[in-house]
Order: C-alpha cells, then structure tokens, then sequence
C-alpha cells in the first residue's frame, strides 16, 4: 500500500498513524486474540509505517511521523487492559523512533484524552466523562488538529508528545473515566 501512495503521490512528508482498536478487557480476563488484535493495529501497524517513511529516499526537506497515543499512557489504570499495553508500548516505540531516525523524519505524538463517544457510550456518559479534568472542558477534533498542525510546522520538534486532556493525566484517576461517569463520581 505504501508504495501505492508514493506512486500516485510522490514522497509522503506526513504520516499520522490515527487508526486504532479500543475494546475493553480485564488483566484476568483477555483473549489472546484481542490482545494480538491490540498489538497489530495500535503498535505494529504504526512501526511498520514509520519504518516505512525512512527507507523512503530522503527527497524532502522535512518528514513528521505523529503516532497518536491515549493520555492514559500517563495516568495508568487497569481498565481496557491490553489496549493501555499497546498504546503504552507505541508511545515507548514513538521515543524509540525519534532516537533511531535522529530527525529523518522527525517522530512526535499527541495523547489526547476521550474525544468522541466510544462504542456503546450514551451521550449523557460522554458528556460527563469528557469533562473530567481540571478545566472541566472537553477535547474536541480541532484540538488535536491544531496540535498536529504545531507539531508539523514547528520543524526543532522531536521526541515530543502532546498531551490534550485539560490536565486529567494529572489526576491519577483509579478508573477509566466513562466508568467513573457511570458510577456517578464528579456529578454535581
């Protein structure tokens, strides 16, 4: 596929590696091919592209890959167990990266937190998880853009994750926060 893209299009210069597999499980309770699924699409698929980008000729001033990653990777909790392991080892993958590749290209990540409604998530659950941190606002898709955009014109950025949660990170919340919704904490 990726020598598709670079026949129809030239070089890629940017690669966001924006697909991911969310489902919950428990630590004593996974299947093994859930967990593989995790691995395949949230860590191997992005390490692929990444490796990927740099064998490209270096025909281009500038190359971004961005590996977007779960604010949850700096808050940890046991909730949808092998999905935290995948993104935790891409965000230990994307500092590897920027290491390896040494700015050709250039590797960075954004950790926002819950953007959209997930799965079987009602809109009064959302509405009340996405507004768990500090600022009390939820993260919307523009955010992440502006993000990514920052990230891309900012050309001294490597190794650099952005974190997009309003501070909720900071929390060190014991739950993912659409159970903790669901379990009334932080109503009014």
């Amino acid at each position: 596929m990726f020598d598709e893209v670079r026949a129809t299009m030239g070089a890629v210069d940017l690669c966001i590696n924006n697909a991911s597999m969310f489902v919950n499980d428990d630590l004593l309770d996974y299947e093994d091919t859930q967990f593989d699924d995790h691995l395949g699409v949230n860590l191997k698929a992005p390490v692929q592209l990444g490796a990927l980008m740099r064998r490209q000729p270096e025909e281009a001033e500038d190359r971004l890959i961005l590996n977007m990653l779960d604010n949850k990777v700096f808050a940890i909790n046991p909730d949808f167990f092998t999905y935290t392991l995948s993104k935790t080892a891409l965000l230990a993958a994307t500092r590897m990266m920027a290491m390896r590749f040494a700015g050709f290209p250039r590797v960075c990540g954004i950790a926002p937190s819950i953007t959209l409604i997930s799965g079987k998530q009602s809109p009064e659950n959302f509405e009340k998880s996405s507004r768990i941190n500090y600022l009390g606002r939820r993260v919307f898709p523009s955010d992440i853009a502006d993000a990514a955009l920052f990230l891309w014109k900012t050309k001294s950025c490597n190794d650099q994750i952005i974190t997009i949660d309003g501070g909720q990170s900071m929390m060190r919340l014991s739950r993912d926060v659409a159970f903790l919704a669901k379990e009334g904490h932080f109503d009014e």
